[in-house]
């Protein structure tokens, strides 16, 4: 079993060795400047203001979902193809669809500015700069790097997220130092976000030749259609996902959801740091074989894989919890607690986010409105219940259930799907 088991690491370091190294090094700088900003950040922002922006960070994430986020997924594949310009029409599309919904949520906070309708006055001050920066820079700032992982230039897509994160966090850590005020500091990091976004829109664009491409006509419009069909599903998905911190937030007050937060960001980073770079790796490689040879690769290296993801788990609280006790403000050790509680679903995630690549690499949308509807519904009604009973240690819990019947719906479609099938027909018949 443990010859096996390092054989298998082996095989892993032989066939990524470079690219995992590539992506490893943006991986790196990022829980870097993560853990090193943070403690700034929270030492010169108050409890208050901290939580207020987490609660309006969730908003942004639910108010994202109509621009059909996999309309991007979707074009992934065209590029591999050699459709370039399919970035650009996504691009283009999705801008569209979320105009209108970042046009209310602008309106919406100046009405409720005038009227002081929200006792927590920076909620709606922060929420028109939310709107401004999705009217005019969110969609290129998440498109530019999707081209980069189609094309398997993962040298490129190192350099701009390691450009990316020393920018954007830099800015972060120095505004909330200088100014301690959560105007300067979140206004200063959506226009640096937004400047590095169409910078790497048009260098991809331009260099790249997407623009070119897509005034040749080189389109794949199915992307639009697929990533339409999955709004609904992610309309349920990032409720659920979001949940937590629009009911601690007004139930528990914003300084326990700044408690919080700071749990979920530290299991957020830790956990990117290994799913985001499996997910680059394996995307253009799954999308490229017969998905039956994909199916006997799982198959083969499951195990091994959970058992990796296990181990880093246990790290992960580890060197999270003494962080938390070293670096961070007093008022913050309870986020300890819920960060043991959240990394008992890490391995859930690692086995979700290799199965996940599958499906959007075959674009099985069936399948992946399901998953994104299932466990969701399922995971709203374990949120209140819990957090009712047993208040944040209850959202924890939640969570991590909802991640291992996610990971386990996610294994039963994409090994069982036609055996599931089988069995319910014989049980309608």
């Amino acid at each position: 079993m443990v010859g096996n088991f390092l054989q298998f690491v082996h095989r892993l370091y032989v066939r990524y060795s470079t690219t995992a190294m590539l992506l490893a090094i943006p991986q790196v700088v990022a829980v870097v400047v993560g853990f090193s900003t943070l403690p700034i950040i929270l030492k010169h922002l108050s409890h208050e203001d901290y939580g207020a922006l987490q609660f309006v960070l969730a908003v942004q994430a639910w108010i994202v979902v109509f621009s059909g986020s996999n309309v991007t997924t979707g074009a992934k594949k065209s590029i591999v193809d050699g459709k370039d310009g399919t970035l650009w029409y996504a691009c283009c599309m999705r801008m569209k669809l979320l105009f209108p919904f970042a046009c209310l949520l602008g309106v919406g906070a100046l009405v409720f500015e005038i009227t002081d309708y929200f006792f927590v006055g920076n909620l709606a001050k922060l929420s028109f700069f939310v709107s401004i920066f999705l009217i005019g820079a969110y969609v290129p700032s998440v498109t530019y790097q999707e081209y980069f992982i189609a094309k398997n230039k993962f040298k490129d897509l190192a350099v701009w997220r390691i450009i990316s994160l020393l920018i954007i966090g830099g800015t972060s850590a120095f505004t909330a130092w200088y100014f301690h005020n959560i105007f300067f500091f979140f206004g200063l990091q959506l226009l640096v976000t937004a400047i590095v976004g169409w910078s790497g829109m048009i260098w991809v664009g331009v260099r790249e030749k997407v623009f070119s491409s897509y005034k040749r006509g080189e389109v794949d419009t199915g992307c639009y259609t697929y990533g339409v069909k999955m709004i609904p599903s992610q309309i349920i998905q990032t409720t659920a996902s979001s949940l937590s911190s629009f009911v601690v937030g007004p139930f528990f007050g914003f300084v326990q959801l700044a408690v919080f937060s700071v749990a979920s960001k530290i299991e957020v980073l830790c956990r990117n740091f290994l799913t985001s770079s499996l997910y680059t790796i394996f995307y253009s490689d799954f999308a490229q074989r017969n998905p039956a040879d994909v199916k006997k690769i799982l198959y083969r290296y499951g195990l091994h894989t959970f058992l990796i993801s296990f181990l880093l788990g246990f790290c992960m609280w580890l060197f999270g919890s003494m962080y938390i006790y070293m670096y961070l403000p007093e008022s913050y050790k309870m986020a300890s607690v819920y960060l043991g509680i959240l990394a008992l679903g890490f391995p859930a995630y690692v086995i979700q986010i290799i199965l996940k690549t599958v499906l959007e690499a075959f674009w099985l949308h069936k399948e992946l409105i399901f998953i994104a509807i299932v466990p969701n519904v399922l995971f709203i009604a374990g949120v209140v219940a819990f957090g009712f009973i047993m208040g944040i240690i209850g959202f924890c819990i939640a969570t991590v259930v909802h991640a291992w019947v996610t990971a386990f719906l996610y294994c039963v479609l994409v090994f069982y799907k036609d055996t599931v099938k089988k069995y319910m027909t014989r049980f309608v018949l």
